[in-house]
Order: structure tokens, then sequence, then C-alpha cells
């Protein structure tokens, strides 16, 4: 008697919130004005940079940063460690 193994990889369920844009996330304006002046405009897009990038992009302070987080959380998602070094810090 033959016994057949039939391979069946691993599927990674794949996150739908990374095609959202970032018009779609309901952020306030403040948040939203200051992801699209620095040329983010998808949920994936942040999920390729790290926290220090972020605090530093042009008007987001620490309340925004909280409410990107929160935001990113609702949908599973985190940023980049910081000790990756390909952000062009």
């Amino acid at each position: 008697k033959q016994i057949d193994f039939i391979y069946e990889p691993e599927i990674k369920s794949y996150n739908h919130a990374l095609d959202l844009r970032i018009d779609q996330l309901e952020v306030s304006v403040r948040l939203f004005n200051s992801l699209k002046k620095s040329g983010i405009t998808t949920v994936e897009e942040l999920t390729r940079r790290s926290e220090k990038f972020i605090t530093k992009l042009h008007s987001l302070g620490k309340k925004s940063l909280e409410e990107l987080k929160n935001k990113m959380k609702e949908f599973g998602l985190c940023f980049k460690p910081d000790n990756k070094d390909d952000d062009n810090d």
C-alpha cells in the first residue's frame, strides 16, 4: 500500500488594510496633511517606515503619532522596527 503525501505550502493571510489609501483612514486633518506632504499615500508605505522616521515628518507631533499608532493597531499593523537602517534617516 502506497501513501501519498501532498505538500501544501502555508499560505499567509494578506492584510487588505495595506491597500488602503491614507485618505481612507479616517484620521485627523493634521495627520492626513502631514502624511500627504511627506509623500506617504498608502498604509503599506507606513508599514515600511520606522516610528523614528515617522516622528521626523513635518507637523507630526506626539498626538498625531499616537493617533497613527492606534489606527495601525486597529488593522493589526505596526511600523518597521527602529533598528532597520534603510529609512534614509
